[in-house]
């Protein structure tokens, strides 16, 4: 399926949330549910707005109060939709990551990655479906000398390694 701008900044918001509170019960059904917009297949071709707000809204027991603006559908007069396939893999990288690191249960680490990766949909959505140079040296660094090194590195060569070629890929 199909995600837009908007799905980005919702994205950007949940991550922030998960980075609030990293030991929560449900954030591994949050990100799993976003995942799930990456990696669903395009079976008609169609697209619909408001996607990753409806998908956090169907977990259950997720606070209405916290998550606010996920239980409030959008109507968008302006929008694009990312076709790019190298920022759809960026964004699985994460989200795997994500969930890998949220079951060791290991709040530090949690919100480190949290807090290495939620601008990220923010910085997609901004800049035109690209990621900045200055994302992958300034956000990633603190994570990477911490506790990955090689986080994110093949998509980060592979993101550098097409910056030359047509931006509609």
């Amino acid at each position: 399926m199909k995600i837009c701008e908007y799905d980005l900044f919702d994205m950007s918001a949940a991550l922030v949330q998960i980075r609030m509170e990293p030991l929560h019960p449900l954030n591994e059904r949050i990100i799993s549910g976003l995942l799930s917009l990456l990696t669903e297949p395009d079976k008609d071709n169609s697209f619909e707005f408001n996607r990753a707000r409806r998908k956090l809204a169907e977990i259950p027991g997720l606070d209405k109060n916290r998550w606010r603006f996920a239980f409030h559908d959008n109507l968008y007069v302006r929008f694009s939709i990312l076709h790019r396939e190298s920022i759809y893999k960026v964004l699985i990288s994460v989200f795997t990551a994500l969930i890998d690191v949220l079951k060791s249960k290991d709040k530090d680490r949690i919100y480190d990655l949290a807090d290495a990766v939620h601008c990220l949909p923010d910085i997609i959505a901004e800049n035109r479906f690209t990621i900045t140079k200055s994302y992958w040296k300034t956000h990633l660094r603190r994570y990477r000398s911490k506790w990955d090194k090689d986080f994110l590195r093949t998509e980060e060569k592979q993101k550098n390694s097409l910056a030359g070629r047509d931006l509609s890929e």
